[in-house]
């Protein structure tokens, strides 16, 4: 058995390009890619329509520029001179302040229109929530200043509303992709490349591959723990229990997977094309780009025969509450 594991390991660990390959991607996609997954924007540009011309308006235009979020790319008098700015990608939103913004002001009723790129609908639905805060944050300092200035004493209603992320307490992206990036590496190892490296007809030699890719895929697993470490907020050797037993059955599942689709394709071409249909339906139907509560009822049925999201959800699970 040795002997044979031994001749298994010389054709795979024997290519001059696969055991560089299994070292390098654990460490970019585990230590590296994470850093590219983020949600903060900075210095998104807007430009601003000003039809009112107030104290007002210029105050407005003051606070928006003043923001670390935003920068005011330039001040026009007509959405037809700015509407150019969004649409070659100048300017990621236009504020339309409209005429008598300033005597709306200390009435009950004003408006600032805010038109956003959507492109990046991330960016484009943050960035109006962002705006929209800023404007009615102004519109309440002008109303309270007027408040403060009557004869009449008028005490405001203030609201302290503390807020507690749980089980991300940084609110940070990158510890929540560190799980699925994990997955979709021991995906790779398992299900993929062994799909399409050539196989041995003997089936003792078949046994020792998918023990020596059993190893392979373990071993990345055993390299990324140290990088989900900020998640464990249970006790380390239950952590670790828990993601390897877990991790064993869907490598398993995965080898079983590649090795049907190995039997069935007749070159490595096909097999390179079928699993990576099949990966890339896993990763849509997993819950990574979409949750699953919120996809048609026919992709949730379909998503109940994916591996790949029980494997998520348990390892955000082990990971994020533990």
């Amino acid at each position: 058995m040795k002997e044979r594991i031994q001749l298994a390991m010389k054709s795979i660990m024997g290519d001059f390009f696969l055991p560089k390959l299994f070292i390098a991607l654990p460490i970019i996609l585990l230590l590296i890619m994470p850093f590219a997954a983020q949600q903060d924007f900075r210095q998104m540009g807007v430009v601003v329509v000003d039809r009112d011309h107030s104290s007002s308006s210029a105050r407005l235009i003051q606070k928006v520029d003043a923001s670390r979020t935003f920068r005011v790319v330039e001040v026009l008098p007509n959405e037809i001179d700015a509407q150019p700015l969004l649409d070659y990608g100048k300017a990621d939103f236009m504020l339309d302040i409209p005429q008598d913004f300033e005597r709306d002001l200390f009435s009950a009723m004003t408006s600032a229109n805010i038109s956003g790129n959507s492109v990046n609908m991330m960016k484009g639905g943050l960035g109006s929530g962002y705006l929209t805060n800023i404007v009615m944050e102004f519109a309440s300092e002008i109303r309270m200043e007027n408040i403060s200035r009557s004869s009449v004493p008028v005490r405001p209603v203030t609201f302290n509303i503390p807020t507690r992320y749980m089980y991300n307490q940084r609110a940070d992206l990158k510890l929540f992709m560190l799980p699925v990036l994990l997955v979709i590496l021991m995906t790779l190892l398992a299900g993929f490349v062994p799909a399409v490296h050539p196989a041995h007809p003997v089936a003792y030699y078949l046994i020792c591959e998918v023990v020596l890719w059993f190893a392979i895929a373990l071993g990345a697993l055993l390299l990324g723990i140290p990088a989900l470490q900020p998640f464990s907020v249970g006790g380390l050797g239950s952590f670790i229990i828990s993601t390897f037993i877990l991790s064993t059955c869907y490598i398993f599942l995965w080898l079983g997977i590649a090795w049907v689709v190995r039997r069935v394709a007749r070159r490595p071409l096909q097999a390179m094309l079928t699993m990576l249909f099949v990966i890339m339906c896993c990763i849509v139907l997993s819950g990574l780009f979409t949750p699953v509560s919120a996809m048609p009822t026919w992709a949730q049925y379909l998503s109940r025969l994916n591996p790949m999201q029980y494997m998520l959800q348990a390892m955000r699970i082990i990971c994020l509450k533990g």
